[in-house]
């Protein structure tokens, strides 16, 4: 993670994510409670399949769950990314010749099976100011809490313009905090619904 001082020392996944062999390719779904990833250790149908596994309200990763058939065959899977819409992935299709030796390489889009499905997100996007004189106020940290029942807490700084940006689940209710040293605590309430989505292809 990246703080104020920089990065933190990085910290396993443990043993619900990692086995003994090989992890790879992770992507963290914006909604920031599915981590897709490869596995050489986890039963599959091939010697490196594709899996996700879910964040739990305690904040702790559970169990890998294998993506299944079409998904996974009995080829190596290649690296997959899940959209913002958490229904559309992009999924490297990778053929490999009898020597070992990599034939081609595709990209390909595809839907994934609702049991596997994140949640769709979207930008919330904001500006920092003094409100008499509408001058950009850096280095304000702003916080956003809630989700109902996601336990969504997220926290950025504004940067040299005043702007910031974050990014939340669909169909909840946040409350946004505002501190600057200086400046009295700033909060508001906000509702994202489906009319805040903007699709990113």
């Amino acid at each position: 993670f990246k703080g104020p001082a920089g990065w933190t020392p990085p910290v396993n996944a443990g043993p619900n994510i990692n086995t003994e062999k090989d992890e790879l390719s992770p992507c963290l779904h914006a909604d920031g409670l599915n981590l897709y990833f490869r596995s050489e250790g986890w039963p599959g149908f091939g010697s490196q399949d594709l899996f996700v596994s879910r964040k739990s309200r305690e904040g702790s990763w559970e169990q890998a769950l294998n993506l299944g058939y079409p998904l996974n065959d009995h080829r190596d899977q290649g690296a997959m990314a899940v959209s913002l819409d958490g229904k559309s992935a992009y999924y490297t299709d990778q053929r490999i010749g009898s020597s070992n030796q990599l034939l081609a390489s595709d990209i390909i889009r595809l839907e994934l099976p609702q049991p596997f499905r994140s949640l769709a997100c979207t930008f919330i996007r904001g500006r920092i100011s003094d409100l008499s004189s509408n001058a950009a106020l850096p280095g304000a940290l702003v916080t956003l809490a809630g989700g109902e029942g996601l336990f969504i807490k997220d926290s950025v700084v504004s940067d040299p313009d005043g702007e910031f940006l974050l990014v939340v689940p669909l169909q909840h209710a946040y409350q946004i905090h505002v501190k600057l040293d200086g400046y009295n605590l700033y909060s508001e309430r906000l509702a994202v619904g489906p009319e805040h989505f903007r699709a990113m292809l």
